[in-house]
């Protein structure tokens, strides 16, 4: 089984909120990867990379049927909120991933908006 291939059997056996098998945990993929490239950890060419190894795998990179306005209100009651603030994982290469509230959120917004409606 090729790395993409693993990939989309490991998204589609992946629970979402609800427990159901989903693979939104794909966009969110990508999403980390443009929100570390927004804030100085990733390169352009690390975000391309995660992208186009997720797009081969056949997954989405986009979610066409959710706001970017619905997924911050859900974001903002997820376990990572600590005192108030959206924390994220974002990564600082690929393979190495962290949790942060450092973050500019314009650079949120603007990466909700280019993944999600």
């Amino acid at each position: 089984m090729t790395s993409p291939q693993r990939m989309r059997s490991a998204a589609m056996k992946a629970p979402n909120a609800s427990g159901v098998p989903s693979a939104g945990v794909l966009p969110s993929l990508v999403m980390a990867a443009r929100m570390s490239l927004e804030s100085g950890h990733l390169t352009s060419e690390e975000l391309e990379r995660v992208t186009r190894l997720v797009a081969r795998a056949g997954l989405p990179t986009h979610v066409s049927n959710v706001k970017p306005g619905a997924a911050l209100d859900h974001m903002r009651i997820d376990k990572k909120v600590q005192a108030g603030r959206i924390r994220l994982v974002l990564l600082r290469g690929i393979g190495s991933a962290f949790v942060t509230a450092e973050y500019a959120e314009p650079a949120l917004h603007r990466t909700l908006a280019t993944h999600l409606g």
